[in-house]
């Protein structure tokens, strides 16, 4: 069986339609843009906390003049088996 990598992993943990966070990064990494006249980044990462077993964290910030915020969702994930930790934060105003 090959290596279950962070890559997989983060692909793993945001399977799924309509997913909070299907619209993040596959990979490791930032995305910048605009939405609803926001400026929006999400970021996604991956932190190995034992063998095939990661730390997936999903943030996103966004700001439009003086109103701002962020929220966070982390996923413990391995081969078989996705686990929620922690979400905090206030949905974006331009979230459905």
């Amino acid at each position: 069986m090959p290596a279950f990598t962070a890559e997989a992993a983060i692909e793993f943990s945001a399977d799924g339609e309509d997913s909070v966070v299907e619209d993040f990064p596959k990979k490791t990494g930032i995305w910048q843009g605009r939405i609803g006249g926001y400026h929006v980044e999400r970021e996604t990462s991956a932190k190995e906390i034992g063998r095939e077993t990661y730390i997936i964290t999903f943030s996103e910030r966004w700001d439009k003049g003086l109103e701002k915020g962020s929220w966070i969702w982390i996923y413990e994930v391995a081969r078989d088996s996705v686990s929620a930790k922690s979400g905090k934060g206030t949905a974006p105003p331009y979230a459905n």
